[in-house]
């Protein structure tokens, strides 16, 4: 406990106090929040208090009643009302400091949580433990499922998402190469096919002479004359190679896996 007085200093009423403690015993899911500080017997401006809360709050929008001065609406620094387990909730046996505000009929919490200093509105909490925070701390918390976290910057802004576990890489994916392709061997002319046609005249009478000369499949005929027809012959020959495929296809298309090692943890974002 501690005191509370006041003094007249030219006119103005100033609040002189010491810091009244007291004890909240109010189950968790009523709103009224009650308070009993023997040395508090009247609401002025300023007037503050610090009270340690034996249970969580689980009300929307609770009052706080000190010393039977009435209930007074509850709001926080940032003027928001405590909800269920909200940002400015509090959890068993956390000391909480109010200060009254006379204009608004007021008491407004100065001093932030525990869990409103460690993990404000925004702020992600990992966990191997499937308890969603909002047990533990209080506050509302979403969970984020099957993603990495990536830091925020000049190419991705905080909150944004994207990307994929895996990728199918099509023919723009793959680097620039060549296939080799084996040696031909049915049907390629590895010769430049040089040859010779001879022709020569008879010297004796033979029954297969025609126009006075004997054909002898380019060999001379036994008592033939060396008259004849040589030619080199020398030519080349094409081979046309028809379009083909430089082997069996054994690919199947499958994706490809991205994901790097791991360890799955439960995420949790605070959204109010």
């Amino acid at each position: 406990m501690g005191f509370i007085a006041k003094t007249n200093i030219g006119g103005t009423e100033y609040l002189m106090t010491s810091s009244l403690y007291g004890k909240c015993t109010t189950a968790a899911d009523v709103a009224a929040k009650v308070v009993g500080l023997s040395d508090f017997t009247t609401l002025i401006n300023g007037a503050t208090i610090a009270i340690r809360f034996t249970n969580t709050n689980e009300a929307a929008n609770p009052t706080l009643n000190v010393n039977g001065t009435g209930a007074k609406s509850i709001l926080t620094n940032n003027n928001n009302r405590p909800g269920v387990k909200p940002p400015c909730s509090w959890v068993a046996g956390s000391v909480v400091e109010f200060v009254y505000e006379e204009d608004s009929d007021i008491w407004r919490m100065i001093s932030p949580t525990v869990v409103d200093l460690i993990y404000p509105v925004g702020s992600i909490y990992l966990s191997v433990n499937s308890t969603n925070p909002g047990t533990l701390f209080g506050g509302s918390w979403t969970q984020i499922k099957d993603r990495f976290l990536l830091s925020a910057g000049d190419t991705y802004s905080a909150g944004s998402t994207g990307g994929a576990e895996t990728v199918t890489l099509t023919a723009n994916n793959i680097p620039a190469h060549t296939h080799s392709i084996a040696k031909i061997t049915n049907g390629t002319a590895e010769s430049a096919g040089a040859h010779v046609h001879g022709a020569w005249y008879a010297s004796d009478s033979s029954p297969n002479r025609d126009w006075g000369c004997e054909w002898h499949n380019g060999a001379k005929a036994a008592g033939s004359s060396s008259a004849g027809m040589d030619s080199a012959g020398a030519h080349t020959h094409t081979v046309t190679i028809p379009a083909h495929n430089t082997g069996n296809n054994t690919t199947t298309g499958a994706a490809v896996n991205k994901m790097p090692p791991y360890l799955a943890v439960y995420v949790w974002q605070r959204t109010a």
